[in-house]
């Protein structure tokens, strides 16, 4: 008898999921935009099984099925890598965060500070609640954005 035989062969359609699911991850550092994956089925899927958890409408990062709704380690993980994600998809290069944020990366400090205030060119004031009373960009003032564009861009 072959060892493959009278072993089952396993979800296809969940291996598929987590195939694309770690290309994903090595492209965008373990976050997910919903448009990265075209197939629904598989977005759907990867939630309900606990691989992708939702972070905000259209962002996912990646998880584990053995994490239970309070485990915070996959959010803390995965803060900055969402926070440049979303940003970088939201303006471009036309923002820059805050002084402290900004003094933090630049000296390997990860620690997640519970908000973040991003600058940008674009007008106007939004304040994003996200998991675990974490949040970022809260305020955006374009008058400051020139000033501190070289010093903070991260």
């Amino acid at each position: 008898m072959s060892p493959s035989r009278g072993k089952s062969k396993g979800n296809p359609t969940l291996a598929a999921a987590l195939k694309t699911l770690k290309r994903l991850q090595k492209k965008h550092d373990g976050v997910v935009e919903a448009s990265d994956l075209k197939d629904d089925q598989q977005r759907i899927l990867l939630v309900e099984t606990g691989f992708l958890q939702p972070v905000m409408k259209g962002w996912y990062i990646c998880g584990s099925p053995s994490d239970n709704d309070a485990d915070t380690t996959a959010w803390y993980a995965s803060f900055w890598a969402f926070v440049s994600g979303y940003l970088g998809k939201r303006f471009g290069k036309r923002y820059c965060l805050n002084p402290e944020a900004s003094l933090m990366l630049h000296t390997g400090n990860t620690t997640v500070p519970r908000q973040v205030t991003c600058v940008t060119i674009d007008s106007g004031t939004a304040k994003v609640d996200l998991t675990f009373d974490t949040s970022p960009p809260s305020a955006m003032r374009p008058n400051c954005y020139r000033r501190c564009w070289l010093a903070t861009r991260w």
